[in-house]
Parts: structure tokens; sequence; C-alpha cells
């Protein structure tokens, strides 16, 4: 029910990844492009974010089996490439101000706190 609920979110890609392929949420909100093979239904999951102190730094996944690629399924593999797709547009829209954070996730546009 809830993915249905948020199909026309921004962020549905990342809700799926963890629904259907049992990602944790810093597996999936570290999950870049670069790790995604979408031809060959796999997805690296070699980096995740985390927090320490006030700032969000980068750094390997909870435990070594994390580390590891995941099979994607068609259905998933179909989410990504339509989010994918949402995200180019995006950045198109955006020009100059587009600031790539080369994650399966909606970018961001630049403030002017960002700049």
């Amino acid at each position: 029910m809830f993915l249905d609920h948020a199909a026309a979110d921004r962020l549905y890609a990342l809700y799926h990844l963890i629904a259907f392929r049992g990602l944790r949420r810093g597996e999936a909100c570290g999950a870049r492009w670069v790790d995604a093979e979408l031809d060959e239904g796999l997805l690296a999951t070699a980096r995740q974010p985390n927090n320490v102190g006030r700032q969000v730094k980068e750094g390997s996944p909870k435990t070594e089996s994390s580390d590891a690629a995941v099979a994607l399924d068609s259905g998933t593999v179909a989410v990504l490439r339509a989010h994918g797709e949402r995200q180019e547009a995006e950045r198109l829209a955006a020009g100059p101000a587009w600031i790539d954070s080369a994650r399966p996730r909606p970018g961001r546009k630049a403030t002017a706190s960002t700049r």
C-alpha cells in the first residue's frame, strides 16, 4: 500500500530498492549510478552515508556482506531506468544550477547556500 501511495514521489526508486531488493536505508541512499549495471541487473552497494557529528560522511556499508552486488529484477531495472530519465530531465531543466550527486535519487538544484 505504501509503494502504491508513493508512486509519484521523487524518491520512489529509493523506496522500491528498499522494499523489493532488501537494501538497508544507508545502502539505498549510498547507491550511485556508477555502481549500477542495469543491463546485467546488478547494483553494487559499496558506499553509504553515515552521520558523524553534525556532518554526513560517506563510508563502507554496515557489514561485509553488505559490500556486494545486489541482483535487480526486471521491475526494479525498469523503475531505475525511468528514474534516470526523470533525473536527466531535471538536470536539463536546472541547467548550470544542477549539482550532480551521482546518485540514483533526485539531484538538488543549487540554492544561494550551496553555490
